[in-house]
């Protein structure tokens, strides 16, 4: 069966009229990954007596290309023996084996040649990326401390080669490497996320957006991933309208039966508490993520900091798995302090007080946190000096941020110690405050070129 592989391999290789396109869908086929592919079972048995040297010279006489490229012969020949060696029970057992036929891909695939792998390199990246996850999950041990990701962080390396030379492809022909690079694009943030390095993602999206490709020419799928890891980078760099702008954008786009749903709206219902923009209750039972952001959404309307940090805390470990919860927790006092403060103003209008005194909203905040105060729950220690409650000039400092910030419309009298409110609109939409709305939105001007067509 080897020989029969190597046979249909030099027929497929050596024919010169062959369309590039067609080349590259049938070598994929002769080279899909293990235990999809039903010849492999037959290949490691007509190999198992072969040594390397053989395999080396077989594939050698093959005359694959008619002999004129080595890479592609180091290739096969790797891929050859990864069939004899393989352990059919365990994909981990032989990984190492298939992340150096990765590599041999690799190099063949940055050739000039390396247009008929694109294929080829699709699935296996697909793949190996995959197989990396589940061997170090396999390979972490329950008693450390810390989870190690060396498998995954290795075949990034690989996996960045890959996307470099799809990014540097220069073909005019229609079919070319660039047709992948979406593709490896997302597979490595995959990676980056996976390994902890967000960061390293900031060189793919710089290298995407030099490319000269439309994001429309790509499957929908792979924008959507794309967008998604596109909007986890900004949140993570505290940039919200950024992030919103491309998480909204995957959600809107995902299609409607997909998993990825949900797993989308876990992050965009985040960024979208702090820009101001509210969930229903409908939307967040719909994907069951009523029992995590319920409360909050609840707490974040009247300014509740005990409900909504209590909430917080409660399913603390779901929103540090997602990277979520340290800006949540540092960002969204702000928001809190102005519901208090949009509470006790219309209490003060009821009563018909022109002005809200300091030891008012200081009264609110501490009611707002409930147990033990505002001073305690909101406050660090080392802020408060020992002291049990806000003072006059903390509680100034807080009115002055959310005046400065555009959160209330109104002025101070420091003497006096009171807030003196704007007759109307004293409380602008939160969206209006932060440029979140719809209609100020819109893409960082290197990135416009995802709404490119052709």
């Amino acid at each position: 069966m080897a020989q029969q592989l190597l046979a249909s391999l030099a027929t497929l290789t050596n024919d010169e009229g062959i369309d590039l396109a067609e080349q590259s869908e049938q070598l994929a086929e002769l080279f899909t990954p293990l235990l999809i592919n039903p010849t492999t079972a037959a290949v490691r048995a007509s190999t198992q007596n072969w040594t390397d040297d053989q395999i080396s010279k077989t594939v050698e006489q093959a005359q694959l290309f008619d002999g004129g490229w080595a890479g592609f012969e180091q290739f096969v020949s790797s891929y050859i023996r990864l069939v004899r060696d393989f352990d059919p029970f365990s994909d981990s057992s032989s990984f190492d084996l298939v992340v150096s036929t990765f590599n041999d891909l690799q190099v063949a695939f940055s050739s000039a040649r390396g247009g008929c792998l694109i294929h080829t390199v699709a699935l296996w990246a697909r793949k190996v990326v995959s197989g990396a996850f589940q061997y170090d999950r396999e390979h972490n041990l329950p008693q450390r401390a810390t989870i190690e990701y060396p498998t995954s962080e290795y075949i990034a390396t690989p996996l960045l080669r890959l996307f470099n030379t799809t990014r540097t492809e220069r073909s005019d022909l229609e079919f070319n490497r660039k047709n992948i690079i979406l593709h490896l694009a997302c597979l490595l943030c995959r990676v980056y996320f996976h390994i902890r390095q967000p960061t390293l993602c900031a060189n793919v999206f710089s290298n995407m957006s030099t490319a000269g490709i439309s994001l429309h020419g790509y499957p929908k799928s792979q924008q959507v991933e794309y967008r998604f890891y596109l909007g986890k980078f900004y949140w993570l760099k505290s940039q919200l309208k950024n992030a919103y702008i491309h998480l909204d954008w995957s959600w809107r786009n995902c299609y409607t039966d997909s998993r990825n749903k949900r797993l989308i709206l876990k992050h965009l219902v985040a960024v979208s508490l702090l820009l101001g923009i509210i969930p229903t209750r409908e939307l967040l039972e719909q994907f069951s993520l009523d029992g995590v952001y319920g409360e909050m959404v609840k707490a974040l309307k009247n300014g509740n900091h005990t409900r909504f940090y209590a909430a917080l805390e409660q399913a603390r470990d779901w929103f540090i798995d997602r990277d979520l919860y340290v800006l949540i927790k540092s960002r969204a006092f702000t928001l809190l302090n102005r519901g208090v403060l949009k509470t006790i103003y219309e209490w003060s209008v009821d009563q018909r007080n022109p002005a809200i005194p300091y030891a008012t909203v200081a009264a609110g905040l501490d009611f707002a946190t409930q147990h033990g105060g505002y001073a305690q729950q909101v406050m660090a220690p080392q802020m408060m000096e020992g002291k049990a409650n806000l003072t006059p000039t903390q509680v100034e400092a807080i009115l002055v941020a959310l005046i400065d910030q555009g959160f209330i419309k109104g002025k101070l009298q420091a003497t006096s110690q009171r807030l003196i409110h704007a007759r109307t609109d004293v409380f602008p939409p939160i969206s209006a405050v932060l440029g979140s709305r719809q209609s100020s939105l819109e893409l960082k001007d290197d990135e416009k070129w995802m709404t490119r067509i052709g």
